[in-house]
């Protein structure tokens, strides 16, 4: 009985994992953004970022040559790049010769 409930645990365990692998992009949920471009797309993955104080984590995603211009946050973030270069700049004006990738 045992061994059996255990294997059928298992086996909803792993099937879950591969569901989830297989999930659309937009599962988390797309929303968006105050003012953005067409073809570009947001995707919540976990909380929210209209919350102040809350923690959340953001998926964005555009094509290449897509650039933001300058602009400022409340709060500190983390940003991690999936695929592709993105640069980064400091400062009130946008000065390509500064980017960093």
């Amino acid at each position: 009985m045992i061994k059996n409930a255990l294997l059928a645990a298992l086996v909803l365990l792993f099937s879950a994992d591969a569901v989830a692998q297989h999930a659309s992009p937009h599962a988390g949920g797309v929303f968006p953004m105050h003012t953005i471009a067409e073809g570009v797309w947001v995707e919540k993955l976990v909380g929210d970022p209209e919350v102040p104080d809350a923690e959340f984590v953001i998926r964005i995603h555009h094509d290449p040559g897509y650039f933001v211009l300058p602009h400022t946050h409340p709060r500190t973030e983390n940003i991690t790049v999936l695929s592709g270069e993105w640069a980064l700049g400091m400062g009130a004006r946008l000065d390509r010769s500064k980017l960093v990738a």
